[in-house]
């Protein structure tokens, strides 16, 4: 967590200087009170940045992202301002950490493994998934481009069925 305080700290100017807005996906329960209020100065201070956006998984896991957008839903029905009957996709993903945010065309796995590892469950449903036995810390701006390569040469169905 440190590590985290410290990055904020030292990057902040330059996210300020790219037009680049933090977001933070997550739960913060359990996380130490200095790191939350570092983590929501971060958030403010970037909030109006209109270029990329850095969405930084903390204590995140989505199973638990999925429990908490039912349990936002069931609340909104039990105090009856959404039926049953209302509760749609968008209803749900609205619910999501990801709220606002496009669906991710393309999940990028270093380090070899090929699993998801509970990372955006909802969100990668029609995602492609590239792989490479490279881990993160030597991920180069040249794996990246081959891996963009390889995505550009897939055709994209969404769960459909090509038809010709």
């Amino acid at each position: 967590m440190e590590l985290l305080s410290s990055y904020l700290t030292n990057e902040i100017e330059e996210f300020k200087e790219n037009n680049v807005q933090v977001r933070f996906m997550g739960s913060i329960e359990g996380l130490p009170p200095a790191i939350v209020k570092k983590m929501e100065e971060t958030v403010r201070e970037t909030q109006d940045n209109t270029g990329i956006i850095l969405n930084l998984a903390i204590n995140y896991g989505g199973q638990a992202e999925i429990l908490f957008a039912v349990k936002e839903i069931a609340k909104e029905v039990e105090a009856g301002k959404l039926s049953i009957e209302g509760i749609d996709a968008q209803v749900f993903e609205n619910k999501l950490y990801t709220k606002g945010l496009p669906m991710p065309d393309l999940l990028i796995r270093p380090g070899g493994d090929f699993r998801i590892s509970n990372f955006l469950l909802w969100q990668i449903a029609y995602a492609e998934i590239w792989t490479t036995p490279i881990f993160w810390p030597d991920f180069t701006p040249e794996v990246l481009i081959e891996a963009l390569k390889e995505y550009q040469g897939r055709e994209r169905r969404y769960g459909g069925l090509v038809t010709k």
